[in-house]
C-alpha cells in the first residue's frame, strides 16, 4: 500500500500571498506587505524577496508614544483596504492590543497620524471581578510586587526602601474589595465573526469608512473566512437612509465604496447601487444613501464615534450556534476616538429578547462621604455584586439546559460538540460608569455555560481536534477509508467550514509521509502532568542504556525550538530519543510525529503517565531545585492550570504504540522492559 501524501502544507488560499521583510536589527518590529490576487514578482522570478523599508525610522518612532509601546512590540505593515478598492494603507500595529496608527493613505503620508483602537479580547467572567476577598487582594499585590522587583533593583537604596514601605502598607488588607459601577448591561453573545466598522482620515480632508475583523486590519473575501465583504455589503444595502438637501448638513461627506453584492448576481435589478465619486456614499435610483446600521459614523453630532462593532453571524457563516436567519450584523458597542472608550449599544425596543438586561445600581462609582457612610456603601455594593454573581450563575445553568434540550430534540450527541450543536453561546457583561462607558477600561466579560466554554468553532482548537479523532475512530470501526472526501462527508461540513479547516483536518487525520531511507531509530514521547514521573523514567532509560537512548528535556533546554533542533541532530545520527515534557495537547504531540516522519522515523511511541493529581501535587510541594516549576502552593497552582489545558491522548493520534503508566511500580517495570530490550538487541 502506498503512503498517503502529506498535505499539511497545502495552501488552499492561492489568491492571497504575503511577503515578509524585516529590518536587520534584532529589536526591529515585523514588517509585512500584503498583496492580493497575484504572486509577488520576487516569487515569480524564483528570487529571494528583497528587504523593504515601508516606513522610515522617524515615522515609526513618531507612532510609539501614540501606541504607548516600544519598537520591539510593534509590527510595521502595508495592507490593502479591500473595502475601498484596495487602497494601500501603511501602518504601525501594537502587537499586544492590535491598535494601529495609520501613517500613509494611498502612499501619501498624513500630516497627523491617526490611531485606530481595535476591539479588545473578551475575558471570561470570574467571581473575583466583582468581589475580591482579602487573600485574593494580597496575592494580586504580591504579583504586582514581583513584576516591579526588577525596577526596584535599578533604584537607589533610599528609594527602594520608600517604595517597599508603600507596598507593605497596602499588603495587609483585611476587608473585602468590591468593584463599583453605576449600571450593568447583559447582552446576548452572538456567535460568529467580530466586524469592526471604522472611519479614518485620508489626504485633503477625505474620510473613509472601512471594516476589520478583530485580529487583522481589514476584511476581505477569501476561501477560509468566506465572502465577508459581500456579506457586509449585502446587509448594509437592506436598510439605508436617503441624504436630502434638508438633512445634508447633518452628515460628513465620506469617501467609501459600498458595493451591493446583488450587482454581481442581479444586473437587471432597477435598484442598482453605484459609487459616488464625489465623496458622499452610494447612489440608489439617483439618490444618495448611507447604511442605517452605521449612521453614527456619518453624523456630525456623533463625531467622537470612531468605530461601531458588530458580530457577523447566521447560517451562511456557520459556527457552533444554529441560527434561524441567513446572515446579519448584530450591533455590540461603539469605540470612541477619546481613549478608545467603549459604550455598549443598548437596545430597548419592544419585543427585545427577554435575556437582555440593563440594571442601574443603587450605589455609584464615586463618592465623597464619611468613613461610616463609606462602610455602609461598601456593604450595600457587596450585596448588589453578590446578587449579580448569583444571576450570572443562574444564566449559565439556564443556557446549559437550553443547549442540552436543543441537542436532545435534534438528535445531536452530547459527547461530540460540533458546529450548529448549540442554541446559545452565552451572554456578555458590561460594567458601566455614569457616562455609560466601561468602568474597567476595555474589559468586557463573557458568560458561557459549561458546554460552550470548551467549544470554539473559529479556531482549530482542542475541542475540534478531539471531535476529529472521535470521528476517525468511528470511521475505522466502520472500515471507512480515510481521505479528504470521506472526512468531509463524515464531519458533515459545509464548504466555508471545510475551507477554513481543511489543512488542519487533513494534517491531523492523515498519517504523515515517512521519508526514505527509513531510519531504525525510535522516538518515545512522554505525556502527563508535572511531577507525574516523566523525568524519573526518562533519566533512568537514558542513564542505563549506555548511550542507546538520548533524553531531551525542555526544562533543561529552555524552549521547544531547542528541543526540536536537538531531536533532529540525534535522529540524523541514528540515536533513539525520549522527549521528556508534558505534551499536554494533540497539536504538541502531533508535532513530534511529523518531525520524526520527515527524518524517516516511523516508530513513534507514546507513554502516558496517568498518576493521580494528588500524588503529583504531593511531590511538587517538597520537590527542590526544579528549573522551571517552584515547590509549594505556586507549583500546585501550575498543576491546576495544566489540568485545564490537558487533552488526554488517543490511540488514533498516529502512534506506533500507546502505553499507560499509573503507578511508580508500573514505571519501574517499563524501565526494566526497555533496558532488557536494549540488551537483547546488543
Amino acid at each position: 500500500m502506498e503512503p498517503i501524501p502529506d498535505i499539511s502544507k497545502l495552501n488552499i488560499n492561492d489568491s492571497i500571498n504575503t511577503t515578509t521583510a524585516t529590518t536587520p536589527t534584532t529589536t526591529s518590529p515585523t514588517t509585512t506587505v500584503t498583496t492580493p490576487n497575484k504572486k509577488p514578482q520576487q516569487q515569480q522570478n524564483g528570487k529571494q524577496a528583497a528587504k523593504v523599508a515601508l516606513l522610515t525610522d522617524e515615522q515609526i518612532k513618531k507612532c510609539l508614544p501614540i501606541l504607548k509601546c516600544e519598537i520591539k512590540d510593534c509590527n510595521i505593515q502595508m495592507n490593502l483596504d479591500h473595502f475601498n478598492n484596495g487602497l494601500p494603507i501603511h501602518m504601525v500595529i501594537n502587537k499586544e492590543t492590535n491598535d494601529f496608527v495609520i501613517v500613509k493613505v494611498d502612499n501619501q503620508e498624513l500630516e497627523e497620524y491617526q490611531l485606530i483602537y481595535s476591539v479588545p479580547k473578551i475575558q471570561s467572567f470570574k467571581k473575583d471581578i466583582l468581589i475580591q476577598q482579602p487573600q485574593q487582594q494580597q496575592q494580586q499585590q504580591q504579583q504586582q510586587q514581583q513584576q516591579q522587583k526588577s525596577e526596584e533593583e535599578s533604584t537607589d537604596v533610599d528609594e527602594k526602601q520608600e517604595e517597599k514601605e508603600e507596598k507593605t502598607t497596602g499588603a495587609t488588607t483585611t476587608t473585602t474589595k468590591t468593584t463599583k459601577f453605576n449600571s450593568y448591561y447583559i447582552s446576548n453573545k452572538w456567535n460568529g465573526m467580530n466586524i469592526q466598522v471604522f472611519k479614518y482620515n485620508g489626504i485633503d480632508g477625505k474620510v473613509y469608512i472601512s471594516a476589520k475583523p478583530r485580529a487583522s486590519p481589514f476584511v476581505q473575501n477569501d476561501l477560509k473566512s468566506g465572502p465577508i465583504i459581500d456579506f457586509v455589503n449585502e446587509i448594509f444595502s437592506r436598510d439605508q437612509i436617503e441624504i436630502t438637501t434638508e438633512n445634508d448638513g447633518n452628515y460628513f461627506k465620506v469617501t467609501t465604496n459600498f458595493n451591493n453584492n446583488n450587482n454581481n448576481n442581479n444586473n437587471n435589478n432597477n435598484n442598482e447601487t453605484t459609487t459616488n465619486s464625489d465623496g458622499a456614499t452610494a447612489t440608489v435610483n439617483n439618490k444618495l444613501v448611507i447604511p442605517k446600521l452605521i449612521e453614527p459614523l456619518f453624523l456630525k453630532k456623533e463625531k467622537d464615534v470612531q468605530s461601531i462593532v458588530f458580530e457577523l453571524c447566521g447560517n451562511k457563516l456557520p459556527h457552533i450556534v444554529k441560527y434561524d436567519f441567513d446572515i446579519d450584523l448584530k450591533p455590540l458597542f461603539t469605540i470612541s476616538t477619546k481613549d478608545g472608550l467603549i459604550k455598549p449599544i443598548i437596545d430597548n425596543k419592544d419585543g427585545q429578547i427577554e435575556f437582555v438586561q440593563y440594571v442601574t445600581t443603587t450605589t455609584t462609582t464615586t463618592t465623597t462621604t464619611t468613613n461610616n457612610n463609606n462602610k455602609e456603601e461598601e456593604k450595600e455594593k457587596e450585596k448588589e455584586n453578590k446578587k449579580l454573581i448569583e444571576l450570572i450563575e443562574e444564566i449559565k445553568i439556564k443556557l446549559l439546559k437550553e443547549n442540552q434540550e436543543f441537542r436532545k430534540v435534534n438528535g445531536l450527541s452530547e459527547n461530540m460538540i460540533w458546529f450548529n450543536h448549540f442554541l446559545q453561546e452565552g451572554r456578555v457583561l458590561y460594567l458601566l460608569n455614569d457616562q455609560g462607558t466601561l468602568v474597567n477600561h476595555r474589559q468586557i466579560y463573557s458568560i458561557k455555560p459549561k458546554d460552550a466554554e470548551r467549544s470554539h468553532w473559529e479556531q482549530f482548537d482542542n475541542g475540534i481536534q478531539t471531535k476529529l479523532l472521535m470521528t476517525i475512530k468511528e470511521m475505522t470501526e466502520k472500515s471507512i477509508s480515510i481521505d479528504k472526501d470521506t472526512l468531509r462527508k463524515e464531519l458533515d461540513l459545509d464548504q466555508i467550514s471545510w475551507n477554513r479547516h481543511e489543512n488542519d483536518i487533513c494534517s491531523l487525520a492523515l498519517p504523515p509521509v515517512v521519508t526514505t531511507p527509513l531510519s531504525k531509530s525510535k522516538l518515545v514521547i512522554t505525556c502527563g502532568l508535572p511531577a507525574c514521573g516523566k523525568s524519573y523514567f526518562s533519566q533512568a532509560i537514558s542513564e542505563r542504556s549506555n548511550g542507546a537512548w538520548k533524553r531531551i528535556n525542555q526544562d533543561d533546554l529552555g524552549t521547544r525550538k531547542k528541543c526540536e533542533d536537538l531531536l533532529k541532530q540525534y535522529l540524523k545520527a541514528g540515536h533513539n530519543v525520549i522527549i521528556d515534557r508534558c505534551n499536554q495537547d494533540i497539536g504538541q504531540r502531533r508535532n513530534w510525529i511529523k518531525m520524526a516522519a520527515s527524518l524517516g522515523v516511523s516508530q513513534v511511541h507514546l507513554i502516558w503517565f496517568t498518576i493521580d493529581q494528588t500524588i503529583c501535587k504531593g511531590r511538587i510541594v517538597v520537590r527542590e531545585n526544579h528549573p522551571t516549576i517552584p515547590k509549594g502552593d505556586e507549583g500546585i497552582a501550575i498543576i491546576d492550570k495544566f489540568l485545564t489545558m490537558f487533552v488526554p491522548p488517543s490511540e488514533y493520534e498516529g502512534f506506533a504504540s500507546f502505553t499507560k503508566v499509573s503507578s511508580e511500580q508500573e514505571s519501574n517495570d517499563l524501565i526494566e522492559k526497555y533496558i532488557s530490550t536494549i540488551t537483547i538487541e546488543n
